[in-house]
């Protein structure tokens, strides 16, 4: 008698089939029945027990993968490979450091005008150059005052390590899913050098040429999601980094500024741009109070181009 293998319900990880379960399922199917081998000797018996077609190699679980479930059709993928890396990673980090999210704005108008003629004398050395270069440099600034967001914790001394150099992970989307490469050394780099590492580092995650030594290493990460679009959001901690700064995408949005009219100061309503920030911490290392102060030099750097890009090279 045959199994119907799909009417078996898997008993091994992740309901993969065992033998014991095929086994299980032919002794429910019907009874073995038992008669006499020979009349002339009563006490040998034949044991009649129902045909198995199904069979299985030695310690291995057949994975069945059915095309639907009880509401509709289904597709089912191994979660493996990059994606099951991913996961593992993102999982060991939400339960390994508690996240704590801390928001902002940024006035960009003075620092989209440095970009636009920046772009000018990049493009004359075939250089693509966005605000990311710029924020690279800004975040080393406020870094330099609040190195608790440059560290790691070591859980097996109890220590805090500060870094004293500057590496930082750039999250990249890629057809094989998140890779975050590193960028190394930013300190030491001009814009238009980091403006040309950053893209190739990432033309290597999306072609699948990165190597597993551009993936290590880093002090703090960026997850620039401002081409995709949306508001705010809370990027998960790159173990074992300590922080990790969201970048948003820069819109034309209304706000109340002081300007000075003769001897007086007027409110008015202009248009800025405006680019959302965040900045997701381990609160086993950072307080809010250090984060908002954080932050609040990080604006200042970004709202105050001149401050720190008084030339492109």
């Amino acid at each position: 008698m045959a199994v119907d293998i799909f009417s078996v319900k898997g008993t091994g990880q992740d309901g993969l089939i065992t033998d014991d379960d095929i086994h299980k399922a032919a002794s429910q199917l019907k009874h073995p029945t038992i008669s006499q081998v020979h009349p002339s000797h009563p006490d040998v018996l034949r044991i009649h027990v129902p045909k198995i077609t199904a069979s299985l190699p030695q310690n291995v679980g057949l994975k069945v993968h059915r095309d639907e479930d009880e509401y509709g059709k289904i597709e089912r993928h191994p979660l493996k490979g990059i994606r099951k890396t991913i996961a593992d990673n993102m999982v060991k980090s939400f339960f390994t450091a508690p996240h704590v999210t801390h928001m902002d704005e940024a006035d960009v108008t003075e620092l989209y005008s440095v970009v636009q003629e920046a772009k000018k004398k990049a493009e004359k050395k075939k250089i693509h150059l966005t605000y990311l270069p710029f924020v690279v440099q800004a975040l080393v600034e406020a870094l330099k005052k609040h190195p608790s967001l440059n560290a790691s914790l070591d859980d097996h001394t109890s220590e805090i390590i500060y870094k004293k150099y500057y590496n930082f992970g750039i999250a990249v989307d890629s057809d094989a899913g998140l890779m975050v490469p590193i960028v190394k050394n930013v300190d030491k780099k001009s814009l238009l050098q980091l403006a040309k590492e950053i893209a190739a580092i990432a033309d290597k995650c999306r072609d699948r040429t990165i190597t597993l030594d551009e993936l290590k290493g880093g002090t703090i990460s960026i997850t620039n999601i401002g081409a995709f679009g949306g508001i705010y959001a809370t990027p998960i901690i790159h173990q074992p980094e300590v922080a990790n700064i969201g970048l948003f995408r820069i819109k034309d949005q209304p706000r109340v500024v002081v300007v000075k009219e003769g001897k007086e100061n007027v409110s008015k309503i202009v248009i800025r741009k405006i680019m959302p920030l965040t900045v997701a911490f381990d609160h086993r290392v950072i307080d809010g109070g250090e984060a908002a102060r954080f932050m609040n030099d990080l604006k200042y750097y970004l709202e105050n181009p001149k401050v720190l890009f008084k030339k492109v090279e």
